[in-house]
């Protein structure tokens, strides 16, 4: 915006300096028409309202943005720019690591959120207050649509599948390997809202070091998320304050799955 608003200012100058009476009142002409039809006739002279310190970090994370090169464009920007600075970013950090559904832990097999259900939770809430949040259909067994208008009590059985006409919502989780250094990423996403498989819909839930995806090695991830999975699908998840069931969904390739 400075760059944009820079050059305006430098192609104005070289043109009111040419004929100032002429070009005052074809300007006046392009600003009424541009009230006229709501549009924008001139760059902005007054920065942008700042974005909160929240969005910032949240930017910086999701475009893999270091602190060092945040800090240099803070500088060459200015302090009208707005950014915050670093001590403001590594508090917002801290404050965003201790609410429950960011909390982390660390075991010997490698690095998982303590509480997906607080994650799942706050994406629920955030879905329902922008509109986001979309109703899937369900179907019987004779594949005619049914009319999910029960609530959903829990359960005390995992495997069993909840009752038809049951409200509920569908999660998504699975394993996604690779990296620079081959590790295993377990992967949450919300099947009731738009693309949920983008990058910004998305929860990692858990990092795995791992050189090979065998039974094994899936076996000692399942000891961390199983029983949280396990939990979810008993208790289900509220969504405007109702309570509805979760159906879980493998997503993956056919050999972790079949694993």
């Amino acid at each position: 915006m400075q760059w944009r608003r820079a050059y305006a200012s430098a192609a104005v100058a070289r043109i009111f300096g040419l004929e100032p009476e002429l070009i005052t009142v074809a300007m006046s002409d392009i600003c009424r028409r541009a009230m006229h039809c709501g549009g924008v006739a001139v760059a902005p002279a007054a920065a942008l309202s700042v974005l909160p310190v929240r969005l910032q970090t949240q930017f910086m994370i999701h475009n893999n943005v270091s602190g060092a090169l945040f800090q240099r464009v803070r500088l060459l920007l200015g302090p009208a720019a707005g950014l915050a600075s670093r001590e403001q970013l590594r508090a917002d950090r801290t404050l965003a690591a201790a609410e429950p559904q960011n909390a982390a832990g660390v075991n010997g097999g490698g690095a998982h959120l303590l509480s997906p259900r607080a994650a799942l939770q706050a994406m629920f809430d955030h879905a329902g207050a922008t509109g986001q949040f979309l109703g899937r259909l369900l179907r019987g067994a004779d594949g005619r649509q049914i009319e999910a208008n029960e609530t959903f009590d829990g359960q005390d059985s995992a495997a069993a599948l909840p009752p038809p006409g049951v409200r509920d919502v569908q999660i998504c989780f699975g394993l996604d390997k690779g990296g620079l250094r081959s590790t295993c990423k377990a992967v949450l996403s919300n099947c009731n809202q738009a693309h949920p498989s983008s990058r910004g819909n998305t929860i990692l839930y858990g990092v795995f070091p791992t050189s090979k995806d065998d039974y094994e090695v899936l076996t000692a991830m399942a000891a961390v998320y199983t029983p949280d999975l396990d939990g979810l699908r008993q208790g289900g998840l509220l969504v405007g304050g109702l309570r509805r069931a979760v159906r879980l969904i493998l997503t993956g390739d056919l050999r972790f799955i079949s694993t």
